[in-house]
């Protein structure tokens, strides 16, 4: 277990040194992808939301965002919103009353990218990337069902624990991908890096990509 943190922890300062500052991507964007001024950020469809942030030395996060209908589930491996940690933040800002998260799955009172970004920032965080694919009710209700039962339940169909350790939120959020959306998002590979992940991401070609960053505006681009 020791060798097994030193060597991540190796690899952290190395990725650290060799990227300098961090930047988003836009030089990624598909030259077919038109920025839409003023477009609206929450999509009503049922719709997946791949969300990657970035500090100003390197890229820190990343999480899913399921929505069907009315019923929101967000996937935060390893991450932090809604803990005891950042008690002083909620304390200003609020939950939702009926926020709910069990294990690394949030149910209840999920945030909004706005209020996500907002959080984003309070942890140092200088910019957000999102990839967003449109579902069909089947496609969503079946993410549902395996976020769900990998909560819940240990013992579950679909052999999914939503619960993953320190440091790997980009390699589970891979895993997960390649098991149960690859026909949406056809990722082929585990990416440890958020970074790496964002990169890939690019190429795929989702329905909308959305950029947050610190001191600027938001933007919405569609193909």
């Amino acid at each position: 277990m020791r060798n097994l943190i030193i060597r991540i922890l190796f690899i952290l300062i190395v990725a650290v040194f060799s990227s300098g500052c961090t930047h988003l991507h836009s030089e990624l964007i598909p030259s077919h992808y038109k920025n839409t001024p003023n477009a609206r950020l929450e999509n009503p469809q049922p719709n997946i939301q791949i969300i990657v942030t970035r500090g100003p030395l390197y890229f820190t996060h990343s999480a899913i965002r399921v929505q069907n209908n009315d019923k929101i589930y967000f996937w935060d491996p390893s991450g932090s919103y809604g803990m005891d940690e950042h008690a002083e933040y909620f304390k200003e800002y609020g939950l939702p009353s009926s926020f709910f998260k069990k294990e690394d799955l949030i149910t209840h009172g999920v945030p909004n990218l706005n209020t996500y970004w907002s959080f984003a920032k309070y942890t140092s965080d200088t910019g957000m990337e999102i990839f967003e694919w449109t579902l069909t009710n089947e496609q969503a209700t079946h993410l549902h069902n395996v976020f769900y039962a990998g909560a819940n339940d240990s013992d579950n169909p679909y052999n999914f624990d939503s619960h993953d350790a320190f440091l790997l939120c980009s390699s589970a959020l891979s895993r997960f991908i390649n098991r149960f959306v690859s026909e949406i998002v056809p990722l082929g590979e585990t990416y440890f890096f958020p970074d790496s992940l964002a990169h890939k991401l690019y190429m795929l070609k989702p329905d909308r990509i959305i950029l947050f960053e610190k001191g600027s505006v938001t933007q919405v681009f569609v193909p």
